[in-house]
């Protein structure tokens, strides 16, 4: 199975953090063409806006991404479950849909401490 990757700070995957609506669409189809997600079902785009900023989802059969813009760029990127069931999605190199949280809660704890102490 391939994977994706959530790096902490950038983004996951194609769709990166500071994007635009239209280049995270573009990322969006990238990683469907690479990993065959989106096959014959659509993608619905559904928008809410909020005082400051406003956020998109992205939904498919496959996968949910919710993208929260401000200044008309990604400042915060999320993914569900369901991409697992194509992908693994993983933090940092460690699975995140098929771990315990009680492991990825220790795993971070590790990550964070050895990066702070750098």
């Amino acid at each position: 199975m391939n994977n994706i990757s959530i790096d902490p700070g950038e983004g996951i995957g194609p769709l990166k953090l500071g994007m635009s609506h239209e280049q995270i669409l573009s990322a969006i189809d990238e990683l469907c063409g690479e990993y065959s997600i989106l096959d014959n079902s659509k993608l619905d785009i559904v928008e809410e806006e909020y005082e400051n900023c406003f956020a998109i989802r992205y939904i498919s059969d496959n996968f949910f991404f919710m993208v929260q813009y401000e200044q008309g760029r990604a400042a915060d990127i999320a993914v569900d479950r369901r991409l697992s069931e194509s992908i693994d999605v993983n933090l940092l190199g460690k699975e995140v849909f098929n771990a315990k949280a009680n492991e990825l809660v220790a795993f971070m704890e590790t990550v964070c401490t050895c990066h702070s102490e750098q």
